[in-house]
C-alpha cells in the first residue's frame, strides 16, 4: 500500500503521523488495516476493470445508453463497496 496503512492519506485520510497515535494505537491500526489487505486489492482490481467498461462503453463507436447506464451503476457499486470497507476499517481501528 502506498503511504502506509490505509494508503496515502492513512486512517479516514488524515496522515498517520498527524493522528497523534501511540505506538501501540499506530499497531494496532496497522494491523486492521493489513487485515483488510486482500480486501482493499479485490476493491481496486474490481474499480479498475468496472471504470474501463463505462470508459468503452462511453468510447463505444455506437452510442448504447443501456450498456452506459449499466457500466455505470457498476462502477457506483463497487464504489459503495469500497466505502463500506473503509468505513468497516476506520470503525474496527477507533474501536482499538
Amino acid at each position: 500500500m502506498r503511504g502506509g496503512p490505509g494508503g496515502p492519506f492513512g486512517l479516514a485520510g488524515l496522515p498517520m503521523r498527524e493522528l497523534g497515535l501511540t505506538d501501540a494505537q499506530r499497531e494496532q491500526v496497522k494491523a486492521v488495516m493489513e487485515s483488510h489487505r486482500d480486501d482493499q486489492k479485490a476493491i481496486g482490481d474490481r474499480m479498475q476493470k468496472a471504470r474501463k467498461a463505462l470508459h468503452d462503453a462511453i468510447a463505444a463507436d455506437t452510442f448504447d445508453e443501456a450498456a452506459i447506464r449499466s457500466a455505470a451503476a457498476e462502477v457506483g457499486a463497487v464504489e459503495a463497496d469500497a466505502a463500506v470497507l473503509q468505513q468497516g476499517s476506520t470503525r474496527r481501528s477507533s474501536r482499538s
